[in-house]
């Protein structure tokens, strides 16, 4: 049997992932931000970078008493890395789910229920 829609579901999770991801920022930076102060919920949206980044965020960002002086790369370009590895983190755990949903979902045509 021929699927109609040739888009797989692991892709279709990862973008809606990132979709969803990017609508919460752009929520948070132009509504959010405006209205209340503060940057907790920013922090933990880019928690997956800041995690992989390790070290580098520590220095880049200032956390544990380091001086934002003594980064090693362009602010910039760190920024560019902070952002890319949280999109990468995110599309990657929505083409996990989307994955596992395309996996569950085949099994419930084969078996006849869906």
């Amino acid at each position: 049997m021929q699927d109609l829609n040739p888009i797989r579901y692991w892709l279709r999770g990862g973008i809606i992932m990132l979709a969803v991801v990017l609508l919460i920022f752009l929520v948070y930076m132009f509504i959010w931000v405006p209205l209340f102060t503060g940057s907790l919920f920013i922090i933990f949206l880019f928690a997956p970078g800041l995690i992989l980044l390790g070290p580098l965020s520590s220095k880049c960002l200032g956390f544990m008493g380091d001086s934002i002086q003594y980064c090693p790369i362009d602010q910039s370009l760190y920024f560019v890395m902070l952002y890319t590895t949280c999109l990468v983190f995110y599309f990657l755990i929505g083409a996990l789910a989307g994955w596992i949903y395309g996996k569950f979902k085949k099994k419930r045509v084969t078996a006849g229920l869906g």
